[in-house]
C-alpha cells in the first residue's frame, strides 16, 4: 500500500468553547491513502462534521498531531500547539473541500469561481453538466442565478483542483437529483487514483458508487459523570 497522505500520529481530541457534556476524537494511527476512498458514518447529530474538519485541520483542537504528507516538498505536521503557524493557505493549498453549502463568490461567474483554484477541463465539466445546454446557459452566469443543484456540482468540481492530494465532501449529493447524484458519483470515482477522499453522506447509493474503501462511524462512549466522547471508529 501507499505511503499515507495523513496519519494521526497521537490522539487529536476537540471541545467547542463552552460545551462541557462532548468530547470530540480521533484515534492516533488513523491513515488516509491516496487512491483510496473512506465514509463517516452516523446519524445527524453525531459529529460528522466535526471530525471531517478536524481531519482537514480547519479548526484548533485542544490536542493531538497529525502528518500530511502531499510530496516530497510538501509535508506538514500540524499540533495543538503549533496550529496557528502550520494549518493555513499552505497547507489548505493542497487539500479540497466541499462543503454541505458550496462557498462559492456570489459576485463571480461560474468560470471565474473555477478559475480561483483550477482550470476545469471540459472532460470533468462534461461529467456533471451537459455542455451544449446547460453550461453553455451558466457558464457567464453569477453564482447567485444558477440553481442549488448546479451550485453544489460547481462545488465538487472546485474541490478537486490543482495539485489537490486529499479531498473532502460533506454531504455532497445535496439538492441533487438521481440522475446528477450518479453523475457525481462517477466524477468523484474517477478522480480517486492520486488522492484519498473522504466523503459525510446519508446517501448510501452515492457511497455505493464510488466504491468507498473503508467506513468510519462515530462510536459515543459515556463516563461516570455523563460526558460523552464521539470517536472516529474504523469498521471494515
Amino acid at each position: 500500500m501507499a505511503a499515507p497522505i495523513l496519519r494521526t500520529k497521537t490522539a487529536v481530541e476537540f471541545s467547542y468553547p463552552k460545551d462541557d457534556d462532548h468530547t470530540y476524537r480521533i484515534p492516533p494511527g488513523v491513515e488516509l491513502v491516496a487512491g483510496r476512498s473512506y465514509c463517516i458514518f452516523g446519524v445527524s447529530g453525531s459529529g460528522k462534521s466535526t471530525l471531517l474538519t478536524l481531519l482537514a485541520s480547519l479548526r484548533t483542537y485542544n490536542r493531538g498531531e497529525i502528518d500530511y504528507v502531499f510530496d516530497d516538498s510538501r509535508s506538514f505536521t500540524v499540533t495543538a500547539s503549533n496550529w496557528r503557524q502550520q494549518a493555513g493557505p499552505r497547507l489548505w493549498a493542497n487539500i479540497g473541500f466541499a462543503f454541505q453549502r458550496p462557498e462559492l463568490i456570489k459576485t463571480l461567474t461560474v468560470e471565474q469561481n473555477l478559475e480561483l483554484t483550477r482550470s476545469a477541463s471540459r472532460d470533468d465539466v462534461e461529467q456533471l453538466f451537459n455542455i451544449e445546454k446547460e453550461w453553455a446557459e451558466i457558464r457567464g452566469s453569477r453564482i447567485w442565478k444558477v440553481s442549488g443543484g448546479q451550485t453544489q456540482r460547481l462545488g465538487l468540481l472546485r474541490a478537486f483542483g490543482r495539485g489537490q492530494r486529499l479531498v473532502f465532501l460533506d454531504e455532497p449529493t445535496n439538492n441533487l437529483d438521481r440522475d446528477n447524484r450518479d453523475a457525481a458519483a462517477h466524477f468523484v470515482h474517477s478522480q480517486q487514483n492520486d488522492r484519498a477522499i473522504v466523503v459525510v453522506s446519508h446517501d448510501q447509493e452515492f457511497l455505493r458508487l464510488i466504491d468507498v474503501d473503508t467506513t468510519f462511524r462515530i462510536e459515543e462512549r459515556v463516563d461516570a459523570n455523563g460526558h460523552k466522547t464521539r470517536i472516529l471508529s474504523t469498521t471494515a
